[in-house]
Order: C-alpha cells, then structure tokens, then sequence
C-alpha cells in the first residue's frame, strides 16, 4: 500500500519506526555491535527532524501509519491499534515521569550527540 498519498504525506514516522526495529534486532542478533546500531539510528534522524516538532506529532504520525499498514497487513499480525493508541498515550502522558519521551524533550533531536567519557 502506498501511504504518502493516504496520508497526503510520506509516513516518516512509521517508517522510522520500523527501521529502529529492524537497526534493535539486528544488534540483538549480533549482526551490527552498538556503536554501528547508534551510527545506523543517527543517520535516520534528520528525515523525523525535518518533518516533526513534536512527540506529539511524530506519535499522531506513527498512529496513522501503523493504522494503514494494518489495514493491509490482515490479522495475522498481534497487537491491536487501540494497543498502540494507548502506548504511545503513556509515552505522551505528562504525570509518566518514566516516559523516555518525557525525559528527553523533542528539541534534543536538533543537537548533535555528545561522546560519553568516563
């Protein structure tokens, strides 16, 4: 299914969703080790900047994109989309102070990474 015209515009979202997925098996299969993972993750990272000024856009975004692609994937796939609604509510839930999307605002995305020293 080609979503772009669905959705009047690509799906970055969804599409950087699945390929954090596929970047997050890869490393745990050991086909990438962890700074290849981080390399492979940056290089996506301008495309979702470029097109989000939120969170809470980028989520509506991911929403909408799983939602088409479940619409053509059949139900041989797990999860519902009121499971995913419901993550990413708590992702975007002010009071979760564990929600990694709550710890790391969205202006992070526009600053280069630091290397770590120890």
């Amino acid at each position: 299914m080609q979503m772009a015209p669905v959705l009047g515009h690509p799906p970055v979202a969804w599409d950087f969703g699945r390929y954090a997925t596929v970047v997050r098996l890869a490393f745990g299969a050991g086909y990438v080790d962890g700074p290849g993972a981080w390399q492979l993750l940056g290089h996506a990272v301008a495309p979702v900047a470029q097109t989000y000024r939120s969170w809470n856009a980028f989520a509506h975004d991911f929403i909408a994109g799983r939602d088409l692609w479940m619409r053509s994937a059949g139900a041989e796939w797990s999860g519902s989309q009121q499971d995913t609604v419901q993550a990413a509510q708590r992702l975007l839930d002010p009071t979760n102070a564990n929600s990694p999307w709550r710890q790391v605002p969205w202006e992070a995305i526009y600053q280069p990474d630091q290397p770590q020293h120890s």
